[in-house]
């Protein structure tokens, strides 16, 4: 996973095709307006048996899920088409549990897209005969396709996960709603590592971390800073460090904690921090900087090439 996400870190927007969603179930529980068990009626009406996230006053029996018509019922469709081949099974059942957004002031299954003549729902799961069928890209570039569901194969794991994952959110609105802005500040680091997270062993919501605390500036430094100190194996430091790239200059008082995480690659991948020491700008560490240059990935040497490059030129001035 930290390897991954290095390269989107370093490469993100070199790819031409379209990446379309596949969240799983806890994540679109923070993120859905609503989730609904129902039952497709004709053209976009559904029946709602439940509502299980975002009830709405009024509770309507029936609403409009747009585009539902659309989506396709055909197991692996898009390589049946491409080989001339029926598709493996046809789904005929109408129920299904959907994670819905507001759009265009209705409804819509989260992530509805239509490409190459097929159409599917990251947010769809049909259910037939207690299995759940659900959509990913068949190929990049392709449509969406509709396949036996992998992670949560039976509708009971599905609620399962459901209420799993309402129970993450729940956790994290708690500490985002909190008035006192250090408190909060400090409740929201502690989704940053796996040890200190309400959430563990899940991540969902711990690359949301960064973003909010991106624009506190060095309000957020000390909770950051307390958050190294609390590393245990299995954890990784990684989102800290680019939150403190984030802030820059305002995360100065961090740099003797980042000079240490260079000392400890497997708290920190090495390049993160190199890029936070640039951005922060603390010219005084740059002799601590100078070993990364013979370093065996091509990457952070670059990297140190380009803190120890900016910050000369910083002391320079």
């Amino acid at each position: 996973m930290r390897h991954l996400l290095l390269f989107l870190f370093c490469f993100a927007g070199t790819s031409n095709a379209d990446m379309f969603p596949f969240w799983d179930v806890h994540w679109m529980c923070a993120d859905a307006d609503a989730i609904i068990l129902g039952e497709q009626l004709q053209d976009d009406n559904v029946k709602v048996n439940r509502w299980i996230k975002g009830e709405p006053a009024s509770a309507p029996a029936t609403i409009v899920v747009t585009d539902i018509q659309k989506l396709s019922k055909s197991l692996g469709a898009f390589w049946a088409r491409a080989y001339k081949k029926q598709p493996s099974k046809i789904l005929t059942t109408r129920r299904f549990l959907a994670f819905l957004e507001h759009k265009g002031g209705g409804w819509q299954s989260m992530a509805t897209i239509e490409d190459s003549g097929l159409c599917g729902s990251c947010g769809m799961v049909w259910i037939e005969d207690g299995r759940c069928y659900r959509y990913l890209q068949a190929a990049n570039p392709g449509p969406y396709d509709l396949f036996e569901a992998k992670d949560v194969k039976t509708e009971n794991e599905l609620l399962t996960a459901i209420e799993t994952g309402l129970r993450d959110d729940e956790a994290w609105q708690k500490a985002l709603n909190n008035s006192d802005p250090i408190l909060r500040t400090q409740a929201l680091v502690q989704f940053a590592l796996l040890s200190s997270s309400p959430e563990s062993p899940r991540n969902t919501h711990c690359f949301r971390v960064r973003e909010l605390l991106r624009g506190l500036g060095q309000t957020a430094v000390p909770a950051l800073r307390a958050q190294i100190s609390k590393w245990r194996q299995g954890d990784s430091l990684d989102e800290v460090v680019l939150t403190l790239y984030d802030l820059g200059q305002d995360a100065r008082e961090a740099v003797p904690d980042l000079i240490q995480l260079l000392k400890q690659p497997e708290k920190a991948h090495p390049y993160y921090v190199l890029s936070a020491l640039r951005t922060i700008g603390d010219s005084s560490n740059i002799d601590d900087i100078k070993p990364f240059l013979k370093h065996s990935h091509d990457q952070v040497r670059k990297e140190a090439e380009a803190a120890i490059a900016a910050l000369s030129k910083a002391k320079s001035h």
